[in-house]
């Protein structure tokens, strides 16, 4: 295995994070320090990151509801909330799949492994995310084929695999999911055709479901 794949299994970072270990001279195989990415990595090897040994553990998995005002990182140089600071501390050290925005709330997944995170955010793999959408005003129903069809913004195309009807009126509530997860690509999509997102909630990631979580709550699946 690839040094870089083996880092990003051990859940210590991604594999391009992984290549700046390397370059900061802070991974070592049986105490020689690692430089080329390509370095491969045997069961009798003895790895190290800053001086302490990592290996591959089993996959976790914990789901978590990311309350709005919270962000999805570690450090914050604004010192806003992160979700970190909402959750204990063996839980520090595991990576989020797929970021949700300080003003977006739902379904976070928690895992140890790198290379599953990235198998699962990569756009040709097409994992399917799913939001409960809330926007002021009445829905009009032509942007449907619309939003599905997909949308130029800026030179950026954003498109939806499905939109779903499940409330109109004063507000109204859609169901939205995505193949591809770009940044704040349901707000661009909403705004552009007019409308004001005011809840956004995240209820699913591929097969995982936020199921009766409330904010703030989290559980191990395995």
């Amino acid at each position: 295995m690839r040094i870089v794949k083996f880092i990003a299994r051990a859940g210590i970072c991604s594999r391009r994070q992984a290549e700046s270990l390397l370059i900061a001279k802070k991974i070592t195989i049986n105490d020689k320090i690692i430089l080329s990415p390509s370095t491969q990595v045997t069961d009798n090897d003895i790895v190290k990151y800053n001086g302490k040994i990592i290996t591959l553990k089993a996959l976790e998995v914990f789901l978590y509801y990311k309350p709005k005002g919270y962000i999805t990182t570690r450090h914050d140089p604004q010192n806003r909330k992160t979700i970190y600071d909402n959750l204990p501390s063996y839980l520090h050290n595991f990576i989020t799949v797929g970021r949700l925005d300080i003003n977006s709330e739902g379904l976070l997944l928690l895992i140890n492994d790198g290379e599953y995170k990235r198998f699962l955010e990569l756009p040709r793999n097409k994992i399917a995310r799913t939001y409960k959408v809330r926007i002021y005003g009445k829905f009009n129903k032509k942007h449907k084929n619309t939003i599905e069809k997909g949308i130029h913004i800026e030179n950026i195309l954003y498109q939806a695999k499905s939109v779903s009807i499940i409330k109109t009126g004063v507000n109204s509530w859609l169901e939205v999911t995505l193949e591809e997860g770009k940044n704040r690509e349901i707000r661009k999509i909403f705004n552009h055709l007019g409308y004001q997102v005011n809840r956004l909630i995240r209820t699913a990631y591929g097969k995982y479901h936020l199921d009766n979580l409330k904010a703030g709550e989290y559980k191990q699946l395995f």
